[in-house]
């Protein structure tokens, strides 16, 4: 043992140092689990405009059913294709169209959204790695400074950025 440093200083130094491992390691952690959370979001992302476009199918469907009963309705009547019978099919078809646009934008937005927030849990996990590895450092560099001090601890540590 170098002179100047006493048994406890030492062990000191040794919990200095896993506490600087121990940062580090959980940073990077940490950073794993906000990018596994950015990676659920960006898979729900695509779910939004899968089941945006099974909605939209499923409003087609319907508005083709519902202007196919319109015509079947007015040529069992006798009416033919022109007059009222034209005004309610257009009608159909622009509300069967307003009805797949305002489906589209929902999911869209839906979708923009969940990539947003795929983005900010990336983001997350970028900050929680550098704050590990940074806090992990200075304590890392708080315990190579110890046998230069006499074993005084630094005033900058992990310890003092919260790590």
């Amino acid at each position: 043992m170098p002179a100047g440093m006493t048994g406890d200083q030492w062990g000191e130094m040794g919990g200095t140092i896993l506490e600087g491992v121990g940062s580090i390691f959980g940073g990077l952690t940490e950073q794993q689990d906000y990018f596994n959370q950015g990676t659920r979001y960006r898979q729900q992302a695509a779910l939004d405009l899968y089941s945006g476009g099974l909605e939209v199918q499923k409003q087609e469907k319907a508005a083709t059913k519902n202007i196919s009963e319109t015509q079947a309705a007015s040529g069992a009547a006798g009416v033919t294709s022109g007059g009222s019978t034209a005004v309610a099919e257009r009608e159909s078809i622009t509300n069967a169209n307003m009805a797949d646009a305002a489906c589209r934008f929902s999911a869209k937005m839906r979708n923009l959204n969940d990539l947003y927030e795929a983005n900010v849990q990336d983001w997350k996990g970028k900050q929680q790695a550098m704050s590990g590895i940074l806090s992990g450092g200075l304590s890392l560099g708080a315990a190579a400074a110890a046998p230069f001090t006499g074993g005084a601890s630094l005033a900058l540590s992990g310890a003092a950025l919260g790590g």
